[in-house]
Order: structure tokens, then sequence, then C-alpha cells
């Protein structure tokens, strides 16, 4: 399976994540000026899920380092969600 294509719903998704978040990782607290490439918008369920790509409980804004640390350490990512 191949990388899900960002479509214009999902930049209106990261953007109302982004703002619900207040530009804000969620994993490590750093706030973020606008405009800015270094915010993600995660999912812990991936996008290829079409019943939850767009569901805001399984979104949230993480800086590219929170983010690249909880791909590389999906059992951490897990924890991590369960316990928010």
């Amino acid at each position: 399976m191949g990388a899900v294509k960002i479509d214009a719903a999902d930049v209106a998704f990261s953007k109302y994540i982004r703002t619900r978040d207040n530009l804000t990782c969620q994993r490590c607290g750093t706030q973020y000026t606008p405009p800015t490439a270094a915010l993600h918008c995660s999912h812990f369920m991936g996008r290829v899920k079409e019943n939850t790509r767009f569901d805001e409980k399984n979104a949230d804004i993480l800086c590219y380092g929170c983010h690249r640390y909880f791909t590389a350490q999906p059992a951490l990512h897990y924890e991590w969600q369960v316990k928010r």
C-alpha cells in the first residue's frame, strides 16, 4: 500500500487541528508562531483508514521531532495516546 495523497480536505483538517491545539506540540509543549512547517498533524490511526481520517479524536499536533519519535516508537505512541 502506497502513501496516501494529501488533498484539500487534509490541508483544511490539519489547519483545524493546529488551531484547536493552539499551535502547540501536544507531547513536548513547545508553542510555535505562524507560519511554521515545524508542526505536523499526527494521526494515531493512520490517514489511510477512511473512517478515522478526519476524526479530531484521532489527531494531535506534534512538532517534527515528537512526530518522528512516535513514528519510531509505536508502542510509546500507543501508551501516550491511551493516557490522553
